[in-house]
């Protein structure tokens, strides 16, 4: 199975590709507009790092870089606060969307089935 998702995902890449500039405008113009309301403000560093594909160790030192417009809660002592709009013209946008979708979709079904074996 995890094989399967790799090519799945290869095979996305690749078809991703293949589009032309205005159709990958259209597909992550779209996609957007379908999750803009389950995208929050801000983003984790862990989910920059997926984004990026890099360590969140690299997206800190980005941050503390000015590489990615990034601020700390605490003022040099706090966690990265990392507006999300920057990454709406990343190419890993959509993909990192649909693993956000995912991931969702996930902890709703195991919650319902918590729910249905524990009761309410």
């Amino acid at each position: 199975m995890v094989q399967q998702s790799l090519e799945l995902e290869k095979r996305k890449k690749e078809i991703y590709s293949n589009l032309s500039d205005q159709e990958k405008q259209s597909v992550r113009h779209i996609l957007t507009e379908m999750a803009e309301q389950t995208i929050p403000d801000d983003l984790h560093v862990r989910d920059v790092a997926l984004l990026l594909d890099v360590t969140p160790q690299m997206v800190r030192r980005y941050c503390a870089e000015g590489k990615i417009e990034a601020y700390q809660r605490l003022g040099d002592s706090g966690k990265w606060i990392i507006p999300a709009a920057q990454f709406f013209h990343h190419p890993n946008w959509p993909s990192f969307l649909q693993m956000r979708e995912q991931l969702k979709s996930q902890s709703i079904r195991i919650a319902e089935k918590m729910e249905k074996e524990f009761g309410e």
